[in-house]
């Protein structure tokens, strides 16, 4: 639906989207990570389509579904302000477009974008502000030069290479099948001007963050993953534009044809490969597919913690020991900006875990990250002498060697009172 504002063909609609997967982190790194940034998307595309179709007959049943739509989409990941923002300025400043901003009835697009968030907010108001205003800005310091100009260069050689290989393979197909390109329709033209003043204003907007993120040093994800985090939706809107330029210029049914021959062929492709990586784990990989929670809930269990309290630095140590020690309580302590609930077993045993970095034996594994000082430090721990080690090793894949995994738990009545208290409060 999104593509038929720029495309106005559903041959040549149904292919750009199929064509999807072509992008690397479409068709592949969102299988791994940045699961927001799905739920973004979504809402990204949901804007588009009624924001123009408000645009084109505003209605009060609209303007208020077009501010639902901005709600759930700044609960889904809060950068979406960023294509709010944008598709804002490029609506105001498009002739056709513009007169919505003076419709009475757009004032209902606020209304409608409360109502999501306002859960969220009052909950959010029994919150400490002090809290909350460094879990969302972390501090930091001006970054240094050579760190700035890495961060400049992932910036600038992310742009292109967002699109890749999608890009290529629609630009040979469109010089393999070309066609004079017809006049656009009015409604086409707009939505393809609209669509790359979207994707120019992000871009701007993503740079100003940078240069902000260069004063202080306070980005979110830090320097070096910040394009991949923050440019989807410029490849998104550009997407649409160029999407909507190159089928005025190609024959609609070769053009198509091959475009969603080969998306599919790709998405085989990944399918079997991301299927493969469960049971071939070569030694340089990254991959942690077979990491083994059941083994080490296991370990726990003949160790007498199957029912502990468990407080962690890893959101992943935390939710995985939650599902297989179901009696058991978990909490990462990077990942809480409120108390936990009361426990019902005040005294259970109380344990802090780190580590989970892994090697294939007979090599020992990397030293822990994040460092255990990072917890055991606040809390006054001189330092990890007297940890346990809990060795797990990984199913043994068809492929690769088989990896061990090492966590390290410290746990005894000089670390129980106080491993209790943070446990209580949620934070360090």
């Amino acid at each position: 639906m999104a593509l038929l504002r720029t495309v106005a063909s559903a041959r040549l609609a149904a292919a750009f989207s199929l064509s999807l997967v072509l992008l690397f982190w479409f068709g592949w790194e969102i299988h791994h990570s940045v699961s927001h940034t799905l739920a973004l998307l979504a809402a990204s595309l949901a804007l588009w389509i009624a924001a123009l179709t408000y645009a084109e007959r505003p209605t009060a049943a609209r303007a208020f579904v077009l501010g639902l739509i901005i709600g759930i989409g700044l609960m889904a990941k809060w950068s979406f302000l960023l294509v709010v923002l944008s598709l804002g300025v490029a609506l105001a400043v498009t002739p056709e477009t513009r007169a919505s901003y003076r419709e009475p009835r757009t004032l209902l697009v606020l209304a409608g974008a409360v109502l999501p968030i306002l859960p969220f907010a009052l909950w959010l108001a029994t919150i400490d502000p002090d809290l909350v205003g460094r879990r969302t800005v972390p501090p930091g310091s001006g970054l240094s030069a050579e760190r700035s100009l890495h961060g400049a260069l992932v910036f600038i050689t992310g742009i292109p290479l967002v699109f890749l290989p999608w890009i290529a393979f629609v630009l040979f197909f469109a010089w393999r099948f070309p066609k004079t390109p017809p006049p656009p329709t009015l409604p086409q033209a707009v939505a393809i001007r609209l669509a790359s003043l979207t994707a120019l204003a992000t871009l701007v907007l993503m740079t100003a963050l940078l240069l902000v993120a260069f004063a202080t040093g306070g980005a979110l994800f830090g320097i070096s993953r910040f394009a991949i985090h923050y440019l989807f939706p410029l490849s998104l809107f550009a997407a649409l534009a160029l999407a909507g330029l190159i089928a005025q210029r190609v024959d609609e049914q070769r053009f198509g044809q091959r475009l969603a021959i080969i998306s599919l062929a790709v998405a085989f492709v990944i399918f079997i490969v991301e299927l493969g990586s469960f049971y071939v784990v070569p030694g340089s990989s990254e991959a942690n597919n077979l990491l083994s929670y059941a083994r080490l809930a296991d370990a726990l269990t003949r160790r007498g913690l199957g029912n502990a309290q468990f407080v962690t630095l890893s959101p992943r140590d935390a939710g995985n020991l939650t599902i297989y020690l179901p009696e058991a309580r978990a909490l990462s302590l990077s990942a809480r900006i409120e108390p936990p609930p009361p426990d019902p077993v005040p005294d259970r045993p109380c344990v802090l875990l780190w580590g989970g970095e892994y090697s294939v034996p007979p090599a020992q594994p990397p030293e822990p990250n994040p460092s255990p000082s990072k917890l055991l430090k606040p809390l006054g721990v001189a330092g990890s002498t007297g940890a346990e080690e809990v060795a797990v090793d990984w199913p043994k894949p068809l492929i690769g060697a088989q990896r061990r995994s090492v966590w390290h738990l410290l746990r005894g009545d000089n670390i129980d009172a106080m491993c209790r208290r943070v446990a209580a409060k949620g934070m360090l």
